[in-house]
């Protein structure tokens, strides 16, 4: 269950336009310093997720900002269909950094093991655990290759489209 969004945090209401170019839909999910929006591209129409960094009691933090606008850069430089796309970035009005990412259709691969078939087995079978491990090994390389580390890959960051 996520955590309840602290009122400091820079929530965008439904059909607010950011930067002028992308239309908020409604929340996708929220962490703790995060908040994840469905968004459509205001002229093109394309249907995008929208992550604004929104810290704990909404103070923001120079070197969390300078490590988020870091990443934006450098995930947006992988090509990996692996790797979730990231087309744009910037800041909301109040100043919290956001990036504007692929929006895709599927299910975390944490969803997908809570999912119990009938006989109580995990709701992976392992042909499938194969196919998953490669495609995170081969965005894991592309990533390192460019000098990057991923601090979170986990379960809940494995997102597997097309289910």
């Amino acid at each position: 269950m996520p955590t309840p969004i602290p009122k400091a945090h820079p929530a965008l209401s439904n059909g607010t336009v950011l930067a002028g170019q992308w239309k908020i839909d409604g929340e996708l999910s929220h962490t703790r310093a995060s908040l994840v929006y469905r968004a459509k591209h205001v002229r093109t129409g394309i249907r995008t997720a929208i992550k604004v960094m929104a810290p704990p009691g909404g103070v923001l933090q120079p070197e969390a900002v300078a490590r988020f606008e870091r990443e934006a850069m450098m995930t947006a430089r992988l090509t990996s269909p692996n790797v979730l796309r990231v087309s744009d970035f910037g800041r909301t009005d109040a100043g919290f950094p956001y990036l504007v990412m692929e929006l895709l259709d599927g299910m975390t691969l944490r969803e997908v093991l809570d999912e119990r078939r009938a006989d109580g087995e995990p709701g992976l079978p392992p042909a499938g655990t194969l196919a998953i491990a490669d495609g995170l090994l081969r965005a894991l390389t592309e990533a390192h290759d460019l000098g990057m580390v991923h601090r979170g890959v986990k379960p809940d960051n494995v997102f597997l489209s097309g289910l």
